[in-house]
């Protein structure tokens, strides 16, 4: 049974190692009507257009291990009746001396495209961590911040 599997596995890597790569490049086309010209099985295709509400970021900063536990969580979630910008600032800890940093989930959602998540000071394998988070010109801004350590 043993060398059967053997087999399998080699058969596998031959035929994957066979097969094509798949190519890819970006050309940037000049003049639409002579490119149609030069190639007449070209085909164009208008794109769909889909509208989102919102624009939704995930950013995710080392990784969870045994025994750590949630140190610090926020939420936030906010409507406003004109554009703002708007700016958040975290740190950890509050006060005193903080556990170790494992690991760091940030769920943002705006509707604008104009956002960021900022590494001030401290991080994965630190004590202390500060971060800012900004969105540009939005009317709904929420945040989802959850810090694990052990």
């Amino acid at each position: 049974m043993a060398r059967f599997i053997a087999l399998a596995c080699l058969l596998l890597v031959a035929i994957c190692a066979a097969s094509p790569e798949f190519e890819s490049s970006i050309e940037v086309i000049d003049n639409i009507d002579t490119y149609l010209a030069d190639n007449p099985d070209a085909e164009l295709i208008a794109l769909q257009v889909q509208s989102m509400p919102f624009a939704k970021s995930r950013y995710s900063f080392g990784r969870r291990v045994p025994g750590d536990r949630i140190l610090a969580k926020r939420n936030e979630n906010s409507n406003y009746a004109r554009m703002q910008d708007v700016r958040i600032n975290l740190n950890y800890p509050q006060s005193g001396v903080g556990a170790v940093i494992t690991h760091l989930d940030v769920n943002l959602e705006y509707d604008s495209n104009m956002g960021k998540l900022v590494l001030i000071e401290g991080g994965i394998g630190r004590r202390t961590i500060k971060i800012a988070i900004e969105a540009k010109a939005v009317t709904h801004f929420a945040a989802n911040v959850t810090l694990w350590g052990v």
